[in-house]
C-alpha cells in the first residue's frame, strides 16, 4: 500500500491550475493581500531586519518585501515569513491549536518570483498549501500535537512542499520525496511560545519554511528521503502526532478549506479576537469611567481560559510586544482605553501604562460551559463590566468579525492592507498593488507585484 505521503502527493497533484474555482482563485488573492501588508507592517521591526541582514544580499531571485534588497527562494521564505510573523496580525484557521496557513504564503511568493509564475498558479499554490496546513491541523489526534510540546507551525513542513510543487515543476515522485525530507527535518519546539516570549519567536515559521523550500529543492536535485517518514515506527505519527486521522489528511478536496479561513480585525491572538470586540462594544457605556470600573470578567470557552490561566505573570505584566499580542487580559485592557487594537497599543509606553495595568488588575477570567460548547469551532467570549455603582454592562461575541461565519468584505480587508502598507510603500503604489492583487488570475507573470513591495517615500496622503 502507499505510504501515507505518497497518496498525499497524489491528491496535491491532482489539482489543475484551470479547475481551481473562481472563488477559491477569489479567496487566494484575499489571502495573499492580508500577508503582504502584514509582511510590509512587520518589515522595519528589529527582529525583521535582523532576518534581511542574515540573508540580504544585491542579487538573488527573490525579493526581502519592504526592504528591496533580495535573497535565495529558502531566505526569502525565512525572511519574509519572519516579517509577516511579527505583528502577530496575520490570518488563520478555527481549530483546536494555532494555525496560520499564511505563513506559507512568503515561501510561495519567492517560488513564483524566482520561476516566474502568473497568477492563477499563484492563486493554486496558495490554495494547496492552506489546504494540507489545515488538514495537518484538524487531523491532529487529542491531545494535539502542542500538547506534545510542538509548535503548530510544524505543519508547515508537509504545506510548504505541498505548495510549490507545480511552481518548481516537481515530479509527482520528486514531490513524495521532497514531503519526506521536510517531515523529517520540519518539526519545531513550542518553547518560543510560552512565558515572556523571545524575539526569535518571530521567525519559528521562516525557518520550518526555509527548511522545507530546502527539502524541495534538493528532491528537485535528486536527494531521496524516506517516504514512510510519517507512519514508521520512528516518524510524525509517533514521534510527533501522537495519534492523527488519516482519513482527514487525505480525503479528497470536495472543499477548499481556504475558504474557512479567518482574517484578525484586531491585533491580536485569535482566542482574544472576540474579547476585544466585546469590549469595543461596550466601550460607549462606559467611556470616561474606566476608574470607576470596580471588577471586569471575561468568560471563555474552557480550552481558551486554560490557556490563558497559564504563565499568569507574564500575561499580567507582559514585557515585550509577543508576550502582550498573546494576553487577552492585556488586550482587553489596551482596548478598553484606546478604543482599537493595532500595533500601536503594543509599544514599550503602552506595556508600562498603569491604566492598562489597573484595568487588567481588576480582571477575572472564568470558563463557562456554554461558551465551551461553540469550541474549536469559534473562541467566543463574554466580557461584563461592573462599575462601583452597581451598573453592568455585557456582551457576548461568538464569531468574531473575519471569523468564516462572519467574514469581513474585500473593502474591510483591503483598508486593513492600506493601514499596514502605506507607511511603507506610500498611498499610491499601496492602491496600486490592490489593483494587481485584485487581478490575480489575469496576471502572466507576479514579478511586477513582487516589485511593488520595496520601501517607498511613504508620504502620499
Amino acid at each position: 500500500m502507499p505510504s501515507v505521503l505518497e497518496r498525499l502527493a497524489d491528491i496535491v497533484a491532482g489539482v489543475p491550475p484551470e479547475q481551481l474555482p473562481d472563488e477559491v482563485v477569489h479567496e487566494a488573492g484575499r489571502r495573499l493581500l492580508d500577508a503582504i501588508g502584514c509582511m510590509l507592517g512587520g518589515s522595519a521591526a528589529g527582529p525583521v531586519r535582523a532576518a534581511f541582514d542574515a540573508v540580504g544580499t544585491t542579487a538573488g531571485p527573490a525579493t526581502l518585501v519592504g526592504d528591496g534588497r533580495r535573497a535565495s527562494v529558502a531566505d526569502a521564505a525565512l525572511a519574509n515569513s519572519t516579517a509577516l510573523r511579527y505583528l502577530d496580525y496575520m490570518d488563520g484557521h478555527p481549530g483546536p491549536y494555532p494555525c496560520h496557513p499564511s505563513l506559507l504564503v512568503p515561501a510561495v511568493l519567492a517560488a513564483a518570483e524566482s520561476h516566474r509564475a502568473g497568477g492563477r498558479q499563484l492563486a493554486l499554490a496558495i490554495a494547496l498549501g492552506y489546504e494540507v496546513d489545515i488538514r495537518m491541523q484538524l487531523g491532529s489526534g487529542d491531545p494535539d500535537i502542542t500538547a506534545h510540546g510542538w509548535s503548530g507551525s510544524t505543519n508547515l513542513a508537509v504545506a510548504v512542499p505541498s505548495a510549490v510543487a507545480g511552481i518548481f515543476g516537481l515530479s509527482r515522485d520528486e514531490l513524495v520525496h521532497a514531503l519526506a525530507i521536510a517531515t523529517v527535518h520540519g518539526p519545531t519546539l513550542g518553547a518560543s511560545g510560552r512565558g515572556q516570549m523571545a524575539p526569535s519567536k518571530s521567525c519559528v515559521d521562516g525557518m520550518v519554511a526555509q527548511s522545507a523550500i530546502t527539502a524541495a529543492l534538493l528532491a528537485r536535485h535528486g536527494m531521496r528521503g524516506k517516504v514512510t517518514a510519517f507512519e514508521g515506527e520512528d516518524g510524525f505519527l509517533n514521534g510527533v502526532a501522537g495519534r492523527f486521522d488519516e482519513e482527514v489528511l487525505l480525503g479528497p478536496i470536495d472543499h477548499f478549506r481556504i475558504l474557512d479561513a479567518y482574517t484578525k480585525q484586531y491585533n491580536a491572538v485569535k482566542c482574544a479576537q472576540s474579547a476585544v470586540g466585546s469590549v469595543v462594544a461596550l466601550r460607549e457605556s462606559v467611556a470616561g469611567r474606566w476608574d470607576e470600573v470596580d471588577r471586569i470578567i471575561l468568560r471563555l470557552a474552557e480550552r481558551d481560559w486554560r490557556n490563558q490561566s497559564d504563565d499568569v505573570e507574564a500575561r499580567r505584566r507582559p514585557g515585550n510586544r509577543d508576550t502582550a499580542n498573546h494576553s487577552v487580559v492585556y488586550c482587553l485592557a489596551a482596548a478598553a482605553i484606546d478604543g482599537h487594537l493595532q500595533a500601536e497599543q503594543f509599544g514599550p509606553d503602552r506595556l508600562a501604562d498603569p491604566r492598562i495595568h489597573a484595568l487588567i488588575d481588576r480582571t477575572v477570567i472564568a470558563p463557562d460551559p456554554e461558551l465551551t460548547s461553540y469550541w474549536p469551532k469559534a473562541n467566543p467570549a463574554s466580557v461584563e463590566i461592573r462599575l462601583r455603582s452597581g451598573e453592568t454592562f455585557t456582551h457576548t461575541t461568538i464569531y468574531f468579525p473575519g471569523h468564516p461565519r462572519n467574514p469581513i468584505r474585500d473593502e474591510e480587508l483591503e483598508a486593513k492592507f492600506r493601514s499596514l502598507a502605506t507607511p511603507v510603500v506610500g498611498a499610491e503604489r499601496a492602491g496600486t498593488i490592490v489593483e494587481q492583487v485584485r487581478r490575480l488570475p489575469e496576471l502572466t507573470e507576479v514579478g511586477g507585484l513582487l516589485a511593488l513591495l520595496s520601501p517607498g517615500s511613504g508620504v502620499e496622503a
